[in-house]
């Protein structure tokens, strides 16, 4: 499909009888600035609510009405200052699941959006950017230290049933963790799923 002149994409993955996941991505705002990150430095720009449920629309109408994964994404796309709304939206449609794509830094501090998201569970997971255990790894791939950050998150989504799939950027310096972050994901409840992707 075309891509917006201001940065956001309207993705879908085919299998050979429907769409897998419609993506939207909704900001290039970000709080963090980690050196692999393919957006860059850019001015912080969002998309409306009302570009969103036009995008949202014609994922649906490409599916007769039915969507089984929505990722809503960035940027990161809990900076969205109208996120709720777009969240709001797509709860109205016949949407299987909605996958919130972020850093999960924002779930440790905005307490309305971390209740909104455990409101709607049933419905609403996240996808969490998670590179292992080791800070050199984040220092490497996100130029600060996170792995403590990381497990308060982890723990709070899965105290709170919501769940979570990990998105886990490997390179050679976290080869090594992946048996971990398996071992992690047995243990964790919530955790339902891990995204690897090579940088």
């Amino acid at each position: 499909p075309p891509r917006s002149t201001l940065f956001p994409y309207t993705t879908l993955f085919r299998s050979q009888q429907h769409i897998c996941t419609g993506l939207i991505e909704i900001t290039n705002s970000c709080n963090m600035a980690c050196p692999i990150c393919y957006f860059g430095q850019k001015s912080p720009q969002h998309i409306s609510v009302e570009e969103f449920r036009n995008r949202l629309e014609t994922l649906l109408k490409v599916e007769q009405g039915k969507l089984d994964v929505l990722q809503i994404s960035g940027g990161e796309c809990l900076l969205h200052p109208q996120l709720l709304a777009m969240l709001d939206i797509a709860l109205c449609y016949n949407i299987g699941r909605i996958l919130i794509n972020t850093n999960g830094l924002e779930l440790l501090v905005n307490d309305n959006i971390f209740q909104y998201i455990k409101g709607h569970r049933d419905r609403i997971e996240i996808y969490l950017q998670f590179d292992g255990f080791d800070d050199d790894v984040y220092q490497t791939l996100r130029a600060r230290s996170l792995a403590a950050q990381k497990e308060k998150i982890i723990a709070k989504l899965n105290e709170n049933e919501i769940k979570i799939c990990l998105a886990v950027t490997v390179y050679k310096n976290n080869l090594s963790q992946i048996p971990a972050i398996l071992d992690l994901a047995v243990k964790t409840k919530h955790i339902s799923g891990i995204t690897f992707q090579r940088l």
